[in-house]
């Protein structure tokens, strides 16, 4: 069987945002697989030699903080458009 899982450049394989973002991908598709115990764990250790995994608690606090960021984004947006509705 061949799946293509993912990729990242070897430049950005530091960032952790890319890092949380590139192994949420991988284990979806991983999951689609329904692969054993031990052959998933084979190909996340070889994935991992390359691109570190996040560990959970991190990517956990990382995903909170970005949801949160967005949310205050779009509510800034949001206060914007009004400003502008309102001065037209």
């Amino acid at each position: 069987m061949v799946c293509y899982l993912g990729s990242l450049d070897e430049g950005d394989r530091e960032k952790l945002w890319l890092r949380v973002d590139f192994w949420d991908v991988v284990s979806a598709k991983l999951d689609q697989l329904h692969l054993g115990r031990r052959e998933r764990t084979t190909i996340e250790e070889s994935i991992s030699k390359m691109v570190t995994r996040v560990p959970e608690e991190e990517a956990a606090s990382f995903k909170k903080e970005r949801q949160e960021y967005r949310a205050k984004r779009a509510q800034l947006f949001r206060t914007l458009e009004l400003m502008r509705w309102i001065r037209s």
